[in-house]
Parts: C-alpha cells; structure tokens; sequence
C-alpha cells in the first residue's frame, strides 16, 4: 500500500512537472507575444512617423509654391503702382 501510494505520489509529482513546464512554455509564449507586440508597435510608430514627415514635407512645399504665386501677384502690384505714381508725376508736372 505504501509503494502504490509512493508511486502514485511519484506521478503526481512529474504531472504537477509537466504542468509547471507546460506552464513555463505558456509563460514563455505570452513573453515572446509581448515583444513582437512591442517591436510591432515600435514598426508602426516609425512608419506613421515617417508618413508624418512625408505629409508635413509635402505640406511644405504647396506652401511655398502658395508664396511664390503670392510674391508674383506683388511684383505685378508694385509694378503697377510704379506705373502709376509715374503717369501721376507726369500729370502733375504737365
């Protein structure tokens, strides 16, 4: 009775093992997720960091293809105003 209940204590003893291995396994598989969550988020993060940079880039240049049109709208107005300080000139002087 002795050996069957040492021997029975025996298998319990390597099934609790195979469960806190199985356990272990399971802990490992949970780490493991973590750090490919982790270095996905980390990929991702770049990415939209880069697309960030690529949309503030584009952003970027349409504002400055916006104040070459502005400057090009303030030379014909400064032209202008030339052409017409001198036509005043001339009236006054005439």
């Amino acid at each position: 009775m002795v050996r069957k209940c040492s021997g029975d204590f025996k298998t319990m003893q390597k099934g609790k093992l195979a469960i806190i291995d199985k356990d272990q396994d399971l802990v490992t598989m949970v780490d493991m997720s973590r750090e490919v969550e982790s270095v996905s988020f980390t990929a991702n993060k770049k990415c939209i960091d880069v697309m960030q940079v690529q949309k503030a880039q584009k952003g970027l240049e349409e504002l400055e293809s916006t104040m070459q049109e502005i400057e090009e709208g303030l030379e014909c107005v400064f032209r202008f105003l030339i052409k017409t300080r001198v036509s005043l000139l001339n009236i006054l002087n005439h």
